[in-house]
């Protein structure tokens, strides 16, 4: 169990809806892996069509109420509804986890400014007063009247920018903060400057709130930044997690290298053998030999064979074969059909959930029980490993790397047995999810047969000129 962090107390209310639209206090919610890994995933999808929507509308330059209502509808989409309890603490702890994941990536920029969009949205499905009160706190203050009647004819120049009439308004159209907080506004004529103080027109009130949010979020992701090596040493296993992220732009919904290409059930018997990590060959063969695979095993190697391409229909057939030797049919639907279709997104909340990480199988490895085979097999019983490596013909030399990178780390290990099975290939770093491994190898392999075909090409056409020779 993790526990995000320490909330600060704000003074009033309404400044505790500013922290919380700006994303200011750390929340205070125990939270698992499994969690953390579902949130951020949805948050990433959501802002990947975010930025997909927005450069659509800026495209169509378009900003209607129906606009509103898309982006309305991607929030519900991926956080659900804010009527809902778990809506506050999905929509936070995502936000501050993929801070942390963001805050030294090369997709640094694009986070701050998607998060941007969408608070933006959030505004403006908000009224301007509401929006107001809630950043009393802020030290953002309204002008007195004597203020006014002194800097009128200054606050005449906002007034015009604005489209209105000097006598349509009164003091409490305007509001006054320090300079230094909105260059941005003064530099596009949205503010100006008297002894020192910006002053700005009530219709720029959320233009200042998103401007301070940037500036928030990148002296935020700094200090994130800074502490980063404490954090990824008390929870390594979020670190790792967020390695598995996709870049932003991908769109997909699972940390993998993109595998689109279906396949069927007879496939997956010859695929264990050649692109299969050690924990889903170890789970895949336990299934052939006994017939059974408790439920976490089931989650696991499920969801794993649905992310290398595995449709619903081949994944009923596959698993109704792979039980028969113990359950009929009917048996079968009764007690295995629900779970199946639970895990396409068929059943429930229609969620389509994700391959298991590295960190998920690990956190879900067993700590005892020779008949459970799912979790991470390089953390598990040694010997139970070793036997495992000698029934898959892994040589003696190879063996003992794999057993010697154990104690380093399970995902050393891992990588070590990809490297095993893929002679000569291009893997630059360590394997932490097994859809990557799956992926990886499809490429070893692609590379392969480009090069054999490429070899055979140039082979017949020495053939064909020597021919030409004679």
């Amino acid at each position: 169990m993790l526990r995000a962090g320490k909330k600060t107390n704000s003074q009033t209310s309404t400044s505790n809806d500013a922290c919380s639209l700006l994303y200011i206090n750390v929340p205070d919610f125990n939270c698992n892996m499994s969690q953390i890994e579902n949130y951020c995933i949805d948050r990433f999808n959501l802002l990947n069509e975010v930025s997909k929507l927005k450069d659509t509308l800026s495209a169509q330059k378009s900003n209607t109420s129906k606009d509103n209502e898309d982006f309305r509808n991607l929030s519900s989409r991926f956080l659900g509804s804010t009527k809902d309890e778990q809506f506050k603490i999905k929509d936070e702890l995502s936000h501050y986890c993929l801070r942390l994941a963001m805050c030294d990536s090369t997709d640094r920029n694009w986070f701050i400014t998607t998060e941007s969009i969408l608070l933006a949205n959030r505004l403006n499905q908000s009224d301007l007063t509401t929006i107001i009160s809630s950043f009393k706190g802020f030290g953002w203050s309204p002008v007195s009247q004597e203020e006014y009647e002194q800097y009128q004819d200054d606050l005449g120049y906002l007034v015009k920018k604005a489209n209105l009439n000097l006598n349509e308004v009164n003091n409490t159209h305007f509001y006054k903060l320090p300079f230094q907080d909105i260059p941005k506004l003064i530099d596009t004529k949205k503010a100006i400057i008297i002894k020192g103080e910006a002053y700005i027109y009530i219709s720029n009130f959320k233009d200042m709130v998103i401007h301070t949010f940037k500036n928030y979020m990148n002296f935020a992701l700094d200090r994130i930044k800074a502490d980063k090596t404490r954090i990824k040493e008390e929870f390594p296993e979020l670190i790792q997690f967020f390695t598995t992220l996709p870049k932003a732009g991908d769109g997909t919904n699972k940390p993998q290298l993109g595998n689109t290409k279906h396949i069927r059930k007879e496939d997956v018997s010859p695929l264990s053998k050649t692109s299969f990590p050690m924990c889903m060959r170890v789970m895949y063969d336990s299934l052939v030999e006994t017939s059974s695979l408790k439920y976490e095993g089931r989650l696991q190697f499920g969801t794993f064979l649905k992310g290398i391409g595995l449709p619903y229909d081949e994944a009923i057939n596959f698993w109704r074969i792979a039980f028969s030797k113990r359950v009929s049919n009917t048996d079968f639907d009764k007690e295995y059909l629900y779970n199946i279709r639970h895990n396409y997104g068929l059943e429930g909340k229609s969620t389509n959930y994700s391959p298991y990480s590295c960190p998920r199988i690990i956190s879900k490895s067993p700590h005892n029980g020779d008949k459970l085979v799912h979790g991470c097999p390089y953390i598990q019983s040694l010997e139970r490993l070793e036997q495992k490596l000698l029934d898959l013909g892994i040589d003696d030399f190879q063996r003992i790397q794999i057993l010697e990178a154990t104690k380093t780390s399970p995902n050393v290990a891992c990588t070590k047995h990809f490297n095993f099975l893929h002679p000569n290939n291009t893997l630059t770093k360590l394997i932490n999810h097994p859809n990557q491994f799956y992926d990886q190898s499809m490429e070893y392999y692609k590379t392969l047969e480009e090069k054999k075909s490429a070899k055979q090409s140039n082979n017949k056409e020495n053939e064909n000129q020597s021919i030409d020779e004679k």
